[in-house]
């Protein structure tokens, strides 16, 4: 019987484990997905002076195109959500959660930017990329979304870090049920 062997997060084949899978290999490769497949990537592109230097300041519209989704998936694994629509609702709610200071117009702001960046690779208008900000502000003067990659990326990494703990307490029933029954899916 030849078994067939690939990679299913940046440090673990499929061959490392027992299938079918147990809750606490689904959460370690869970966690080693987004960390190693987002996380790490998008704070290398903007912290690694060695691909800083070849992208210049097109590093932190990299490493904002690579992390933007993480406020949906997030909401729709705490929430167990597997159909596939509702990614504005989810989205935003990530949003609220992770900034619960930013108001609703901020929210639709990044909405706005994040199908910006994933349906036309660009920029929206009322939205700017800065350095040693905030990870997110709004001017509701200038209806302006300002955006540090430098800062968000951090910021979705301890919000990461606690999910997972969260994960791996075993009193924490529901969100774990929820968890796996988006990772199933």
């Amino acid at each position: 019987m030849v078994v067939v062997k690939w990679k299913i997060s940046p440090n673990y084949w499929n061959t490392d484990f027992s299938w079918p899978l147990k809750l606490e290999d689904k959460i370690e490769i869970f966690h080693d997905q987004i960390t190693g497949w987002q996380l790490d990537i998008a704070d290398k592109i903007i912290n690694d002076k060695s691909v800083v230097e070849r992208l210049g300041n097109h590093a932190g519209f990299a490493a904002l195109h690579i992390v933007l989704c993480y406020f949906e998936t997030m909401e729709k694994y705490r929430c167990g959500f597997v159909d596939k629509y509702d990614s504005k609702k989810y989205f935003k709610d990530g949003v609220k959660r992770i900034f619960p200071e930013l108001d609703s117009q901020s929210h639709d702001m990044l909405y706005k930017l994040r199908n910006g960046f994933y349906h036309g690779s660009s920029l929206t208008r009322n939205a700017m990329l800065t350095h040693d900000q905030v990870p997110l502000s709004f001017d509701p003067k200038e209806s302006l979304l300002v955006v540090d990659p430098h800062r968000l990326v951090p910021r979705l990494r301890e919000d990461f870090v606690e999910y997972v703990k969260q994960l791996r307490d075993t009193s924490n029933l529901q969100l774990r049920q929820n968890f796996e029954k988006r990772f199933d899916s």
